[in-house]
């Protein structure tokens, strides 16, 4: 078989990227309080690094969106966290980057992918006369329209265009780290609480740990662990990707990861536990179950199919050679993930036991979504009747 050969991008004219790379330093010049926002594409073709070292030396704070999380370091002295929405389920850190999006004056998307996972009831974030969009490949500045462009060196030539360095205009980033004390063992049982639990868990390992997580609950509680290498579906609805997704990160990395996957997508790619078995990874798959479909749920309420029949997951898991352990609690959970951390030579499943309560960051999400569908369905039937 024949190797491919390395992607080698087309090269733009240094008279179209000074053109481009002026008109940016404009508005960054103008603007008082800017943000940059980080989108897959930064983490797709490498620009992170020299996006992180421009926002350093302007001083500007850089957020993610929801399908580039842990596209920037997490410890980055200006990264702020991941956009999601504006924390009315009462989490001050989801509330924090929607404030710095509501109160700057210029948002520059770097490979920023508008659609409704990012930007489901926020317009105003993704377009608008304070929102620069540059991507990968072709980008357009009002009526210029610039080709093969290419963000990281982008921006490389911007930290040598002699820009101001930002005061700083935001307050500092709320911790994200969960400081777990004897407080754990009364705190509500939830998906939010487990990922606590497990961030807490791992911030004491000088181990690189990946986080590898499902669709649902288990994507919107990832979000309050500050891991610095998070895999997951690229939308919210690629159900059954957890697992095999661990399969990839054993065979490229040799890491062991912890997977978190509800129960119906268990059952959807479950059987690819014998594969990780054949091919010798040793990961903490961690099974979300509260007995339904829930994220068809939140995004399609009032389904009467959402509901799933009883099924032995752990025999499932143990047929294919995983050790198993049932949690129905934050301390007996404490106790297997702990027991399974220290056995590194086998895969774990635990089966955590939920009762049917969504996590308010998914529920949140969820009603932004229909709501901003339903908005965006009247106008479409609207426009059709006036035509």
């Amino acid at each position: 078989m024949r190797a491919t050969t390395p992607y080698t991008p087309a090269v733009m004219p240094l008279s179209e990227q000074q053109q481009l790379q002026d008109a940016i330093a404009a508005r960054l010049r103008k603007a008082k309080r800017p943000v940059f926002l980080a989108g897959i594409e930064v983490q797709r073709f490498g620009a992170a690094e020299a996006l992180e070292h421009l926002a350093l030396q302007l001083n500007i704070p850089i957020l993610t969106t929801f399908l580039a999380r842990a596209a920037i370091a997490p410890d980055h002295p200006c990264f702020h966290g991941t956009f999601v929405d504006d924390g009315s389920s009462g989490d001050e850190a989801q509330a924090h980057p929607y404030q710095l999006l509501s109160e700057s004056d210029l948002i520059i998307h770097f490979g920023v992918i508008v659609n409704d996972t990012n930007f489901a009831s926020y317009p105003s974030f993704a377009n608008g006369e304070k929102v620069v969009q540059l991507h990968q490949g072709n980008t357009c500045l009002g009526p210029q329209r610039f080709q093969n462009v290419q963000l990281g060196t982008l921006c490389e030539a911007l930290l040598y265009a002699h820009l101001p360095r930002h005061e700083s205009w935001c307050s500092s980033q709320p911790a994200l780290h969960h400081v777990i004390g004897d407080s754990w063992r009364t705190e509500s049982w939830d998906a939010t609480t487990l990922v606590e639990l497990i961030d807490a868990e791992l911030a004491n390992q000088s181990d690189i740990v990946p986080i590898i997580s499902d669709v649902g609950d288990c994507l919107f509680a990832s979000l309050h662990a500050q891991a610095s290498h998070v895999l997951a579906p690229a939308y919210y609805a690629s159900m059954g990707f957890s697992i095999p997704a661990a399969l990839g990160v054993h065979v490229s990395s040799g890491l062991r990861s912890v997977v978190l996957v509800g129960d119906g997508a268990f059952l959807m790619t479950g059987l690819e536990l014998c594969q990780l078995k054949q091919h010798g990874a040793k990961p903490i798959v961690v099974v979300l179950n509260n007995r339904r479909w829930d994220m068809i749920d939140a995004f399609s309420p009032g389904l009467n199919c959402v509901d799933l029949p009883p099924c032995d997951l752990l025999a499932i898991a143990s047929a294919q050679g995983a050790r198993t352990k049932v949690a129905t609690s934050a301390e007996n959970f404490m106790d297997a993930f702990q027991q399974a951390w220290q056995h590194p030579s086998e895969m774990h499943v635990i089966e955590v036991r939920l009762e049917r309560q969504r996590s308010p960051r998914l529920q949140s999400f969820a009603q932004r979504f229909v709501q901003g569908s339903s908005l965006k369905m009247s106008d479409h039937t609207r426009a059709r009747a006036e035509v």
